[in-house]
């Protein structure tokens, strides 16, 4: 049956967009216990009876979806998803538009016990192939949108697939789920989400059920997430910060989400600024949103006091959160939202591999250019890495208390490492890998190389790509990309350093210019007014704009081949 298109016949209609398609028929479910007596832990509290009526979704196309709703349908489907893939913890990977199929898909995964694979339209066939052979996928569920070409990776990795008319499955009224005991869902496997790639293929990364509870019930507690909260919706499902921190937290305390089909500048500010009665008070997004955000305001509202006046107090009173995260928030940019919206983005520190691990304060002091301190059951450790096994520690701690072992005014600097509930289980089938990430005492080594300050932790960057090494200096990429980019001439830019036979390596810069383009002699002219004469870039490549992948991030590797 490999490559097989399944329709679901008992939601009413095959449509005669699939009619031409190879069918088969479909397996009726018998009633089983692994459905009917299992509660998911993280949507536990957004299904008891007060939520029932309340709105879960809201899709780009207006449509409401209330948690009745999502909890009736994503049983329903469980059951046709069991009776195709039998057992526990299977692999199902899953490609859905931005609308009520993709969670619907999602929970509908774990209500049948097994492990959700969300796929992107934006990866191309080959990494589609990937994600799915790499994890052994059995079964892919996707809508006719999708289907010839998941069709073919199908018949190439050899897995079962499932289209699914989510139209029906919405018009047709379902049974209400039997909900009951939660307790065997909580070390199971439930998720696998891949690394960005950017140090090789990416990798699965393996998280149980436990770990998203950990997870969420940190993101709610530090950011008081609550069902009164409504949250805008631009990131990518299948990434933790889309996924995890902008979908999966607010649901699992019975919030809203207002899911818009892709990032637009212009239908973003139309929904911040709605005279809507549920419109978002919640943002969470990436710098390359806000640039957009500052951009589109430029054009449309910036040229009116009016106009000015009305977009800074709607936000200043309407919004409740607005966090910025995924990649660093240059402080310019920071800034310049503070002017326009009355708000300091609350930014945050976490990888696929461990959740969320550093926050600002949601009430307090947010010091620009810092990520904070440790969410509540998050253990931190800055240390000097020799190897897994031979380091000295240099700070440890947790959201109560960090212990210094350094001398009073020496700088904290070092490796940064994370253990607790959040933590990945394993990159999947990778055990070298997942034992290479991790200390032999169990540490997660992120990679990344922070300094703490007066109680907060500021990152410097990607200790492979972000610190560079120039006669006897070690700078950091990310600070100096924060001074160039306070500078009128430079749009964006990436800094990483080069080998160099005499300093080690020499300060590159890569630049999008607003105007007219700088020579490297007038670029480091300017920089020599805001850093010392050793850390500013004495290698200059320019670009019409920075390549980028899905959540704003450019890969510096890549970027670093136009200098070879």
């Amino acid at each position: 049956m490999v490559g097989k298109y399944l329709p679901i016949k008992m939601f009413g209609r095959t449509t005669s967009a699939l009619n031409r398609l190879p069918n088969s028929l479909f397996v009726r479910f018998a009633s089983r216990r692994t459905i009917d007596e299992i509660k998911l832990p993280l949507f536990a509290r957004a299904l008891e009876p007060e939520s029932a009526k309340k709105i879960a979704f809201t899709d780009y196309k207006g449509d409401n979806f209330t948690y009745e709703e999502f909890g009736k349908k994503s049983a329903y489907l469980a059951k046709e998803l069991k009776s195709l893939v039998p057992g526990q913890e299977e692999r199902i990977a899953f490609l859905c538009d931005r609308d009520f199929s993709f969670p619907t898909t999602l929970g509908a995964t774990w209500w049948a016990q097994h492990v959700a694979i969300p796929l992107s339209s934006t990866h191309p066939e080959n990494m589609l192939e990937y994600f799915v052979k790499s994890t052994s996928s059995k079964l892919i569920v996707t809508n006719k949108k999708y289907a010839d070409r998941l069709n073919k990776v199908a018949k190439a990795t050899g897995a079962e697939m499932l289209v699914v008319d989510y139209e029906t499955l919405k018009s047709e009224d379902n049974p209400s789920p039997s909900l009951l005991d939660s307790k065997n869902y909580e070390d199971k496997n439930a998720l696998i989400l891949f690394t960005s790639g950017t140090t090789g293929m990416p990798k699965g990364v393996l998280l149980t059920h436990s770990n998203l509870l950990a997870q969420v019930e940190n993101i709610c507690d530090a950011w008081e997430v609550s069902n009164r909260d409504s949250m805008l919706h631009v990131l990518p499902l299948h990434h933790t910060h889309g996924l995890i921190h902008a979908l999966i937290s607010p649901v699992a305390v019975g919030a809203r989400c207002h899911m818009l089909e892709k990032f637009d500048a212009v239908k973003a500010w139309q929904e911040l600024l709605s005279s809507k009665e549920m419109r978002p008070n919640v943002l969470m997004a990436v710098p390359t949103v806000y640039v957009k955000l500052i951009e589109e305001y430029e054009k449309s509202f910036a040229k009116s006091s009016t106009q000015v006046s009305f977009v800074r107090e709607t936000l200043k009173q309407k919004m409740r959160l607005i966090l910025s995260g995924s990649a660093a928030l240059p402080v310019p940019v920071l800034e310049k939202f503070k002017v326009i919206s009355g708000h300091t983005c609350l930014e945050r520190y976490g990888m696929t591999e461990i959740g969320m691990a550093l926050t600002n304060p949601l009430h307090g002091e947010r010091k620009p250019g810092f990520v904070g301190g440790p969410f509540e059951t998050v253990q931190l450790m800055v240390a000097d890495m020799r190897t897994r096994s031979d380091y000295t520690v240099i700070a440890v701690g947790d959201a109560k208390k960090m212990d210094v072992k350094v001398s009073k005014g020496e700088k904290v600097i070092g490796d940064l490492l994370v253990k607790g509930p959040s933590v990945f289980k394993e990159y999947w089938g990778n055990p070298d890998a997942t034992k290479k990430e991790f200390t032999d005492d169990g540490w997660f080594i992120t990679g990344d190389t922070v300094e703490y300050l007066d109680g907060s932790f500021k990152i410097l960057g990607r200790k492979s790509i972000d610190i560079i090494k120039s006669g006897g200096y070690k700078l950091s990429a990310l600070e100096i990309e924060t001074q160039l980019l306070s500078l009128p001439e430079v749009k964006e830019v990436a800094v990483l350093g080069i080998p160099d036979p005499t300093w080690g390596q020499k300060v590159a810069a890569v630049v999008a210019w607003r105007g007219k383009e700088l020579t490297a002699n007038e670029l480091r002219d300017l920089a020599k007014t805001r850093l010392p004469a050793y850390a500013c870039p004495t290698v200059l490549k320019s670009l019409p704009e920075l390549p980028k992948n899905h959540l704003g991030k450019v890969n510096k590797k890549e970027l670093a081949k136009i200098f070879s």
